[in-house]
């Protein structure tokens, strides 16, 4: 869902590689995540999906969020956050997560977002992160309010990217926090292991 529409170009009007059509590569987005949502669910008592919008697909989160809620509209322990906002949070315990994609708020701004939009969760957290992406490299600000994290991009480069000299390791990362003492385990998985041990 790199590009908005058919013709493969951003809302801005880049030209971006994409595999097939729209309704397509849509359709293949919503067959994974129901397999990721009943995975978790097979595996957690109960699972939380949210989604931000990104500067390259503003609307899919809202098609998204809409289709899962539907799909899984008889499963109690499963909940979608349908929010359109662009700054997103969930609190765990003395934890106070954000999500961002990055794009519309810069990294060093985040923090202070954080202590408008939730007062009330600033006093009585200890541990504050957001999440963010849209850099597509490992990037972290310590802040006294929040930690503030971007993360690689986990996707091949299309030819734009690749002709800009845009190089690193892909990888997607599962972070577990603790709802007491905050962040305790990273598990980091190379894509290059997915894709070598798809059969397997």
């Amino acid at each position: 869902l790199h590009a908005a529409n058919d013709d493969g170009r951003t809302k801005s009007g880049h030209v971006l590689d994409t595999d097939t059509r729209h309704a397509k590569v849509f359709q293949t987005l919503i067959d994974m995540k129901i397999k990721m949502i009943d995975l978790a669910l097979k595996k957690h008592q109960k699972v939380k999906y949210s989604i931000v919008a990104g500067n390259h697909s503003e609307l899919v989160p809202h098609y998204v969020t809409a289709m899962l809620g539907a799909w899984y509209r008889n499963e109690p322990r499963f909940s979608v956050d349908d929010s359109p906002a662009l700054h997103k949070y969930h609190r765990h315990g003395e934890v106070l997560l954000g999500f961002h994609h990055g794009h519309a708020t810069k990294m060093g701004r985040l923090p202070e977002v954080m202590v408008w939009d939730k007062k009330e969760d600033i006093s009585t957290t200890t541990y504050r992160y957001w999440l963010t992406g849209h850099l597509h490299k490992d990037t972290v600000l310590d802040n006294p309010i929040s930690r503030v994290e971007s993360f690689r991009n986990a996707t091949g480069n299309d030819s734009w990217a690749a002709g800009a000299g845009y190089r690193s390791n892909k990888q997607s990362i599962a972070i577990t926090y603790h709802k007491i003492y905050g962040e305790i385990a990273r598990n980091i998985c190379p894509i290059q292991l997915i894709e070598e041990n798809q059969d397997g």
